[in-house]
């Protein structure tokens, strides 16, 4: 059986996609793409109870706007998580740079000291829960926020450690960087400058 020139080309081009495809795989930092599965099955297990428990609350309500915030927190963590896995699966190494300086890892004693603090919130979360089943009226509406509140701090502080894990940053601001000035206002031009 004789295969042509273009047919030989192609089977070479195709075993070299496949192999540099499962080299990119293998060869790719980070976190696993079963540990990423765990992970957004993790926060959409916590999305699908912060629904359930929200559904009760009024538009407009503190704790509405709450519950809102924490599904815009685990939402963004999530799209994030969701990002890194199929850049995983596809091979594409993800590197980000912010203000020109490239984002490292927490050191091992701020990521300690950040689990530290979401083990802290959860402790204060569950006394807050115990408050809000025992109470009624006023006190166990303040509870109730109490316990939101936690969860709140939890959930960014998750997206925090997720954010370590996967090389994101936020920029940081430089608050003693002088903002330039603003053009003068009320400046009379010549019809012809006008345009």
């Amino acid at each position: 059986m004789k295969m042509s020139t273009k047919s030989v080309i192609a089977a070479v081009a195709m075993a070299a996609i496949a192999v540099g495809g499962f080299t990119a795989n293998s060869l790719a930092k980070g976190p696993t793409e079963a540990d990423l599965s765990a992970d957004i099955a993790k926060i959409d297990h916590q999305i699908a109870e912060l629904d359930a428990r929200c559904r009760q609350y009024g538009p407009g309500s503190v704790l509405k706007v709450q519950c809102d915030l924490e599904r815009g927190v685990l939402g963004t963590t999530r799209a994030m998580l969701d990002q890194k896995r199929l850049s995983w699966l596809r091979g594409i190494a993800l590197n980000y740079t912010v203000q020109g300086q490239s984002v490292k890892p927490l050191p091992a004693d701020e990521i300690e000291s950040l689990q530290s603090q979401m083990a802290d919130l959860e402790a204060k979360l569950r006394v807050a829960e115990a408050k809000a089943a025992s109470y009624g009226g006023l006190l166990g509406t303040m509870a109730h926020v109490e316990a939101q509140t936690q969860r709140v701090s939890i959930a960014l502080l998750r997206q925090k450690q997720v954010m370590n894990q996967l090389g994101f940053s936020f920029p940081t601001l430089d608050l003693n960087q002088k903002s330039p000035e603003p053009p003068s206002i009320g400046k009379t031009v010549n019809d012809k400058d006008a345009l």
